[in-house]
């Protein structure tokens, strides 16, 4: 297994801006207020959610699509968004145990880990663990016992590590030491909200709806804008090219004469870009006049 599993994922969050105690403006000032700064305006994209990072302390409204592309803590689904309220209750959880962190320049940071310390944990065989595998978490493999009281638990991977790998590896949403750590019962609080937006079957299970035409043709549209999220291993420019004129349309909803007229315009750029193989995704979101 590799043990770099338990630093999947990020720390963003897909939140729907309904919610029956805030309205979609109050809680974006109530994001500015404890301290996130806005990544990008979206003037002219679906403003349909939120997506946070608890980590770089950076929200996006508006670009749903951007979700399976940079990722979320658990994978959520756009049919299975946090509520604000959610949201709230785990922010306020984390907030306390997030040290001095600095907002930064980026929309995709952290991991979907987070450490849990308490005295019990300094014992091999702990309530805790037992827990975890309830929850149908698994332990990292070929990793040593560290004894020191705290345990790294990735709600995206589903693996836990009480050993080596916790102690050198992990930088998780509250620091890099046990003493910014949440409790058992705090993590508990937190993932009984996470696991009812994990994207896998028991998402599915709640969702309880056949997929038809439409959805399986957003689903296609949302698996190759997140292949592009990476740079390919193109045959040629053109090939680059499509997948930029993909990106614009489909993503921050170009219409096609425009795409096409930007691609001409910016050649130059993107001939650069190309030969530096940085992402097509990126590198429409980078210049999108509108949006950006």
């Amino acid at each position: 297994m590799d043990k770099f599993k338990i630093l999947s994922g990020n720390a963003c969050f897909l939140v729907q801006n309904t919610s029956g105690t805030m309205s979609r403006e109050d809680f974006e000032d109530y994001l500015k207020k404890e301290g996130f700064e806005e990544f990008r305006k979206y003037g002219w994209c679906d403003r349909g959610s939120f997506y946070i990072n608890v980590n770089s302390l950076r929200y996006s409204a508006g670009v749903y699509k951007a979700a399976p592309l940079t990722g979320t803590i658990v994978g959520e689904s756009i049919k299975n968004p946090f509520t604000i309220d959610e949201f709230k209750t785990i922010w306020n959880i984390l907030k306390k145990h997030m040290g001095n962190l600095n907002s930064t320049n980026e929309i995709r940071k952290g991991y979907s880990t987070f450490l849990v310390a308490d005295e019990i944990l300094e014992e091999y065989h702990n309530e805790f663990i037992d827990y975890l595998k309830e929850e149908n978490f698994k332990e990292l493999s070929n990793d040593s016992y560290g004894g020191r009281g705290f345990v790294a638990v990735n709600v995206k991977s589903m693996l836990y590590s009480k050993g080596f790998v916790a102690n050198a590896l992990v930088s998780s949403f509250v620091g890099e030491n046990s003493s910014c750590s949440l409790t058992i019962e705090e993590f508990k609080i937190v993932w009984n909200i996470l696991k009812k937006h994990k994207q896998d079957k028991s998402a599915e299970k709640i969702v309880k709806k056949q997929p038809n035409i439409v959805d399986v043709k957003e689903s296609e549209i949302s698996k190759r804008l997140t292949e592009c999220g990476k740079f390919k291993d193109y045959n040629n420019i053109d090939e680059y090219i499509g997948d930029v004129k993909f990106c614009l349309i489909h993503s921050c909803r170009y219409p096609e004469e425009t795409a096409i007229s930007f691609i001409k315009d910016e050649i130059d750029l993107i001939k650069r870009e190309y030969a530096s193989e940085y992402p097509a995704y990126d590198l429409a979101m980078d210049y999108y006049p509108i949006c950006g």
